[in-house]
């Protein structure tokens, strides 16, 4: 390393940290004289307007108030993010000079952008700008890269990655190509966090192609374990932010992962990229809280049934209540039989029948019969509410205006009266389009149970039988969402633009038709790997392209090298799955071991000791079955720190965490301990569950044996 160009990078350096600083300063100043004022404008408006209030003149110095609020929040969030870069605001650096220029500009790339207020500078350029691109992508010498102007054609003159922490340089390298092996050792030999990194050092050229592509209506992803699959998504969900900020917000996102778990451990990626939280849900509990009158049973549920069943039949019959075949036969029996199981009822407000039944029957079956239901029920609700509006708002709001000024009794100025009137009429709106809803309703539970009678005899009697319970096992739950979709009282949502589904190998056909029903206006990414399946749909994750036909632009990449592992643990892997193909990064540690005890808390005290001398920060214990987790953690927890991981949430905090296998996926931990293991994990649920589990550990992995 050339000492007189780490001098002058030292130098650079600390004047971006000099500039950071002065920044934050003012910022701070700032936003304190701005959070003074705020406090001084509500002790104004409280002492002038508590008593005797003049609605005008309030309205104004709340409109104030509100302005100086929201200036208030943008100058803690440019502190915030000050503070974010202010020990390690850059990763790489690059010289490019453009085609027909004389002059090259040394570009420094890190995970967000910093303009010099004064003269314009871009100290600090997001590594997901359209010319950051030939940091991932470009080697040394002639290159271009895609702009909103088309492509600009150039010249790479340096390429220079660097690494600072605490604001220090502590090295840099040049280098001809991109991430060199040196700095990705460095990063994965790394003790690992209850939280999933950013990889903005270390993306490579393959995952980079899938984070910028912006065009496909559905991206499918396939990678074998620890390819990146997860963070590619999520870095990608960060350009889409960047790019188009102007008509995407992470309020049009969705994300849906495997576990409440899973979702806890992603959730810090994309504000650490600088853009706000999604929203994250798994696909049980977005979907189940659409009836209370049943308790739905969660996809734990389901592999506790399989693990303990002496059912041999169980298996094939999950599998095929989700099944293409299966989702189109229920949609043609709904076509055939739903007039069987609609009771059209009057639809009242406002204390009178706004529409009877009578009249509803012949909008149904009339007016609107050649829609199909879905379509029919937008257009009577629609159809309603517009004769409500038209007939009854203006008499409404009379009488809401009576209501509120008590007669005429109490004195509210005209704008702060209608808004107050408004309000109320939305409320009522909103419980008449409910109503509407449920005059149209379509009784789904005893349709299905009549559907499996007259074409799957073999599955009706253990659904019947749970649904008198009152209960619905998780395979039956999308059915009943398909039914609803089909009824239209599950509305198509039309404000989500961009979906996110990882662990895509866990979902069934039936479910990838009712999400491109669903959200049929939005964009999906979808990523998986079929070796991690717990149920067998799919041999590779592009067959899922099958059920998106209306998306044009597909395209599907294969994340085929793993970083994740040690060279040891994946050579493991291989032979565990060995029809698996893994490339994987070559980095050494100790081989996994496999040992037989019949003292499993103690073993497994000595090995966490071992793991923590080792390096080894956050650990996994994972059992067969949830039962099994909690029994450990009940005989662990007054010797060790421990935490419980259930469906429902986490018992306890610890970065060591005992699991069942299902909830694994898409977790990663430094070391990883399984316990019991023995050939009825291949007997009961398949050896999938069991690569799973070993494939989340990075450094160490032990399976521990019982005697007997």
């Amino acid at each position: 390393m050339d000492q007189d160009i780490f001098l002058q990078e030292k130098a650079h350096l600390d004047k971006v940290l000099c500039y950071i600083r002065q920044t934050m300063v003012g910022e701070a100043e700032a936003e304190a004289l701005c959070r003074q004022e705020i406090i001084e404008e509500r002790r104004r408006i409280w002492d002038d307007y508590s008593r005797a209030p003049d609605t005008q003149e309030l309205i104004q110095a709340n409109d104030t108030l509100s302005l100086d609020t929201d200036r208030y929040l943008r100058l803690r969030d440019k502190f915030t993010f000050l503070k974010k870069i202010l020990y390690s605001p850059y990763f790489a650096r690059i010289d490019f000079r453009e085609k027909g220029f004389e002059t090259v500009e040394p570009l420094y790339i890190g995970s967000l952008s910093l303009i010099e207020k004064e003269t314009s500078d871009v100290l600090i350029c997001d590594w997901r700008a359209d010319v950051a691109s030939l940091f991932y992508d470009a080697a040394m010498g002639s290159c271009r890269y895609k702009s909103p102007m088309g492509y600009i054609e150039g010249e790479i003159l340096l390429r220079r990655q660097l690494k600072t922490e605490n604001g220090e340089l502590l090295y840099f390298f040049d280098t001809d190509t991109n991430i060199t092996d040196w700095i990705l050792q460095d990063e994965l030999g790394k003790s690992s966090d209850t939280k999933m990194k950013t990889i903005v050092r270390t993306i490579q050229k393959e995952q980079n192609q899938v984070i910028r592509n912006a065009t496909a209506d559905l991206l499918l992803v396939q990678g074998s374990s620890g390819s990146g699959k997860t963070s590619v998504a999520l870095h990608r969900l960060a350009y889409l932010l960047y790019k188009y900020r102007k008509s995407l917000q992470s309020g049009n996102v969705l994300i849906f992962s495997p576990s409440e778990i899973f979702s806890a451990y992603i959730e810090d990626v994309l504000p650490e990229l600088g853009e706000e939280r999604a929203v994250q849900e798994d696909l049980f509990h977005y979907f189940s809280n659409f009836t209370t009158e049943m308790f739905f049973f969660g996809k734990a549920d389901q592999y506790e049934r399989l693990f303990f069943s002496k059912n041999e039949g169980l298996k094939d019959r999950i599998l095929k209540k989700g099944t293409e075949v299966f989702a189109h036969k229920l949609e043609a029996f709904f076509t055939e039989h739903y007039l069987e199981y609609l009771h059209l009822d009057d639809i009242r407000a406002f204390d009178k029948i706004v529409c009877d039944k009578t009249k509803l029957m012949d909008l149904y079956f009339n007016v609107y019969n050649a829609y199909p239901p879905y379509v029919r029920t937008g257009k009577i609700l629609s159809r309603i509410l517009d004769f409500v509006e038209e007939k009854h708002k203006t008499a409404q709001l009379f009488l809401y205006k009576k209501q509120i000024t008590q007669n005429g009794l109490l004195s509210l100025g005209e704008e702060e009266l209608t808004a107050e009137c408004e309000q109320l009429w939305q409320e009522e709106i909103l419980r008449l389009t409910e109503e509407i809803r449920g005059a149209l309703h379509v009784d789904c539970f005893s349709l299905y149970v009549d559907f499996l009678k007259a074409e799957y005899p073999e599955l009706a009697e253990e659904t019947k039988n749970a649904f008198a319970m009152g209960s619905v096992y998780y395979e039956d739950l999308f059915p009943l969402v398909w039914l609803r979709l089909f009824s239209g009282e599950t509305a198509i949502q039309h404000r989500v633009q961009q979906i996110v589904i990882d662990e895509a190998q866990e979902y069934s056909p039936l479910q990838y038709l009712i999400l491109a029903r669903l959200f049929k206006n939005a964009k999906f990414t979808i990523l998986g790997d079929p070796a991690q399946a717990g149920l067998n749909y799919f041999d590779t994750i592009s067959e899922i392209g099958h059920f998106f036909p209306e998306k044009k632009d597909v395209a599907f990449v294969h994340l085929e090298k793993s970083y994740r592992s040690t060279w040891e643990i994946n050579a493991f892997l291989q032979k565990l799955h060995p029809g698996e193909n893994r490339l994987f990064f070559e980095r050494h540690g100790k081989k996994p071991e496999m040992k037989q005890t019949s003292q499993t808390e103690d073993t497994l005290c000595e090995l966490l000791q071992e793991y923590y001398r080792d390096g080894c920060r956050t650990t996994m214990i994972v059992c067969r079955t949830g039962e099994r987790c909690r029994q450990l953690y009940n005989a662990l927890q007054q010797r060790i720190s421990v935490c419980l991981v259930e469906e429902d949430g986490i018992r306890g905090q610890s970065e060591t965490m005992i699991l069942p296998a299902y909830f694994c996926k898409g977790l990663e931990a430094d070391g990883v301990i399984v316990i019991d293991w023995s050939s009825t994990w291949e007997e009961k649920i398949g050896d999938n569950l069991l690569y799973v589990a070993c494939s989340r550990a990075l450094h160490r992995l032990t399976l521990l044996q019982p005697e007997d």
